[in-house]
């Protein structure tokens, strides 16, 4: 039987990205940064599933050094593979 298995935690995701890694939405954002989140979701690409802690969208998390991209604030996002056990 397949079910989700937690495997990623990333709490220093780029707000600005969540729109386009949820929702798919890339409206807004530059190709640079467009790259930067492609290149992000090849590293991780066994990953099905993406989810998010609401939480931390409106703490003002900001980072000086986010997953990826430029000086930001950043919320928490974890990543769901297939267990395959």
């Amino acid at each position: 039987m397949n079910r989700l298995k937690q495997k990623y935690t990333f709490d220093n995701f780029p707000c600005w990205a969540m729109s386009a890694l949820i929702n798919g939405d890339i409206s807004g954002i530059e190709e640079s940064d467009e790259a930067l989140l492609d290149d992000f979701l090849a590293r991780y690409g066994d990953v099905i599933c993406w989810d998010y802690d609401s939480d931390s969208l409106d703490t003002g998390d900001f980072r000086a050094y986010p997953l990826f991209g430029l000086a930001t604030d950043c919320c928490t996002v974890h990543g769901y593979i297939t267990d395959t056990e």
